[in-house]
């Protein structure tokens, strides 16, 4: 193991900096608002600069689980390559809807990267859905 930690921190960018290896955007809006009742998906792009397997673990932060955001536990990242986590959205009420997303990364070769702790706010809009009756004939 000690061979192989040396072998790649070798290979690694002389500029290699842990923080700036892994980019994750600190916020996002999702740019559509979502209906009351109905799951809606969005990516957030995660991206690997380092030339290691990352693995990234996510807890969401949503206080009283009132807004209705999940999304999956881990999310494992080739290098030097963008992937996107799939966060879903079933809001129980309408109006504005935030959660915290933590992210925790470490290289799947353990101790080959320190440990990285990032966050990812996001706020998406809450609608009541829009229903409409239309009749099968209008009679004059």
């Amino acid at each position: 193991k000690q061979w192989y930690q040396r072998r790649v921190r070798g290979i690694l960018k002389e500029d290699f900096t842990p923080d700036k290896q892994i980019i994750i955007p600190p916020s996002l809006t999702v740019d559509k608002p979502c209906a009351v009742g109905i799951s809606r998906k969005f990516p957030i792009p995660i991206e690997n600069k380092s030339d290691l397997w990352v693995q990234c673990n996510i807890s969401v932060d949503d206080p009283g689980r009132k807004s209705g955001f999940s999304s999956q536990n881990r999310l494992i990242i080739p290098p030097l390559a963008q992937d996107n986590l799939p966060v879903c959205l079933s809001a129980k009420q309408d109006g504005l809807c935030q959660c915290t997303l933590r992210l925790t990364v470490n290289s799947v070769i353990s101790g080959m990267l320190p440990e990285q702790h990032h966050t990812c706010k996001v706020t998406a809009l809450a609608e009541l859905p829009g229903l409409g009756l239309m009749p099968k004939s209008i009679n004059f």
